[in-house]
């Protein structure tokens, strides 16, 4: 089995590849379950047509590391809401683990024949946007382990369609751990990541090379620029969930982006009680 650099795998006890992550991973699907759960039931009868998109889709199953516990990834969650979307776009970048998620959704016996597309997201958002009705209502998931997603492929996928994104905004191993090491280098992950308009090289040499404050910069233009092609407004300091590890530190966000006030008004439902609250039951 092949996997990338940035992650690991283990077989699962179904005998196929499942992703190994952290436990905090339980806490992001937690949200992302109940919010699409909110999200599909509330927009049933309005739209007609329903689109989820994962744009790094995985094997649809999940080892928690330390331990063996197994849970479903974000493509077996979204299937099996109590009010599906009426269709599924599934990208996965390695072959072995969009093999594996397809046999795991063929297991579900579910009538949704998802589609699946096998390669860099980026490179594939031509063919991905084709799916994307304009008269859809779309909900695209991205969810990668660094700074996989190009601002460009986000700016093809969402223009003249009404998409919704929920975003793993990789704060720590995305952009903190990549701010050094792109200093003095050109066409970098991070140029093609970050949307234009902002000398981050430069705001972080007159910051006092401070790779927090820099990264929350970034964040920060990163929502401007959202809001520059139609999505409402979003307010780092109420709207974002922040997921850290056991050290406090900051992982990433869970940010939410809709076009319109109902949109944000239903994940502002789904934030509302702390996932710690949950495990406390």
């Amino acid at each position: 089995m092949s996997v990338t650099s940035e992650e690991s795998c283990r077989r699962a006890q179904d005998g196929l590849p499942a992703r190994v992550v952290r436990y905090w991973a339980k806490e992001k699907l937690h949200y992302f379950k109940r919010f699409i759960d909110i999200f599909t039931t509330s927009m049933r009868r309005k739209w007609k047509e329903r689109v989820y998109v994962d744009l790094f889709a995985g094997p649809g199953r999940c080892i928690l590391d330390p331990g063996q516990e197994e849970i479903d990834g974000s493509p077996l969650v979204a299937l099996t809401v109590k009010h599906p979307f009426s269709k599924y776009v599934f990208v996965e970048k390695n072959r072995s683990l969009a093999d594996a998620l397809g046999q795991r959704v063929d297991g579900l016996g579910l009538d949704i024949k998802p589609k699946y597309y096998v390669g860099d997201c980026n490179s594939l958002i031509p063919e991905i946007r084709k799916e994307l009705p304009p008269d859809a209502l779309s909900f695209v998931f991205i969810d990668p382990t660094g700074l996989q997603i190009n601002w460009d492929s986000v700016v093809e996928l969402v223009t003249d369609r009404r998409v919704d994104i929920l975003f793993t905004f990789m704060y720590h191993q995305g952009i903190k751990r990549n701010i050094t090491g792109s200093l003095e280098l050109t066409d970098t992950r991070m140029d093609r990541f970050l949307p234009p308009g902002f000398d981050w090289k430069g705001y972080h040499k007159k910051c006092g090379m401070k790779p927090s404050d820099t990264a929350m910069a970034i964040l920060d233009h990163y929502i401007a620029s959202l809001n520059k092609l139609g999505y409402r407004e979003i307010s780092v300091e109420d709207d974002l969930i922040s997921v850290s590890s056991s050290g406090r530190r900051y992982l990433y966000f869970l940010l939410f982006a809709s076009k319109h006030p109902l949109g944000m008004k239903f994940w502002r439902e789904d934030i509302k009680k702390p996932f710690s609250q949950y495990r406390l039951l």
